[in-house]
């Protein structure tokens, strides 16, 4: 993550315990776990396997990003800054992945970078951070 504010909200929240097994008995002395799924470990990694499989954005996710990718590109004017240099970064990535790791270098390319690339149609790979 590369919001701190975020980071420690998420580090504060109450911890998550879950149990996997495939019978419905409580085998909790302490009393610590929060979730119980009476299931297999087998048919929890086929259900998570199916629900995190990327699916591509509607047609209408695709539009408005296109839509505000030609406003950005209007306002920016070639002129040679921060904002048009993250948009030119991420044409040029196409699938390759990038690291980076200054605070406002992560901010302008997640404001400004292209959602998809011109060539495939497909997601942008999201640059990685390292705060």
């Amino acid at each position: 993550m590369t919001s701190t504010r975020h980071n420690g909200a998420v580090k504060a929240g109450a911890p998550l315990y879950v149990r996997v097994a495939p019978a419905p008995v409580r085998m909790d002395q302490d009393h610590v776990v929060t979730h119980h799924l009476p299931c297999s470990l087998a048919a929890l990694a086929n259900a998570l396997a199916e629900a995190l499989v990327p699916r591509p954005p509607s047609a209408f996710w695709k539009r408005l990003s296109s839509v505000a990718a030609a406003q950005i590109e209007r306002n920016l004017d070639n002129n040679f800054n921060e904002p048009m240099v993250a948009q030119a970064v991420s044409r040029l990535l196409g699938s390759a992945r990038l690291l980076i790791s200054s605070s406002m270098p992560i901010r302008d390319l997640d404001f400004f970078s292209k959602a998809y690339s011109d060539v495939w149609q497909a997601p942008i790979q999201p640059p990685m951070a390292n705060r």
